[in-house]
């Protein structure tokens, strides 16, 4: 049995998105891990960086995640 609802939608407009104007205005990051398996190298974690304005990504590789912070300084 199907039920139809008919409802009159409310137009909603959404907001515009914050555009960055300069490098490393707006950054994103990501932690992913531990992993099962690690890397060559032992690392078991990695971090993304994303510089919104070039749209520059770049991924390290953690050995632990407490090395995450430097990673951050380094880029």
């Amino acid at each position: 049995m199907w039920v139809v609802l008919r409802e009159k939608q409310a137009k909603r407009t959404k907001k515009r998105a914050t555009r960055s104007t300069q490098l490393l205005e707006i950054v994103h990051t990501d932690i992913c891990g531990p992993f099962d398996v690690s890397s060559f190298g032992r690392e078991g974690y990695f971090i993304t960086i994303i510089d919104h304005y070039s749209r520059y990504n770049y991924v390290y590789l953690l050995p632990e995640i407490s090395q995450a912070m430097d990673a951050l300084e380094i880029y």
